[in-house]
């Protein structure tokens, strides 16, 4: 559950970054690809279920990966965006 928790959040905290980038001094190009990344999280959390839920295991690494690099990458951008600024 907790892992579960973070997949949500951080795809959603990703969505509310990039929404905010006006106010934030990002470039809209950034706030595009912060949202987007979201979204794409959030899509692959049903794929994720549903590879949990045939317990057959085979590629959940991979759909994981899915829920989670978009918003660590879109982090690490907002972050080398940050201390350019």
């Amino acid at each position: 559950m907790g892992a579960f928790a973070a997949f949500f959040s951080g795809n959603v905290l990703s969505i509310l970054i990039g929404s905010a980038y006006r106010s934030l001094g990002f470039s809209r190009r950034l706030g595009t690809g912060l949202k987007v990344a979201g979204v794409y999280g959030l899509l692959s959390i049903p794929a994720y279920m549903a590879v949990l839920a045939s317990e057959t295991g085979i590629l959940i690494g991979l759909v994981e990966r899915g829920i989670v690099d978009p918003f660590l990458i879109g982090f690490l951008v907002v972050g080398a965006a940050l201390r350019r600024t």
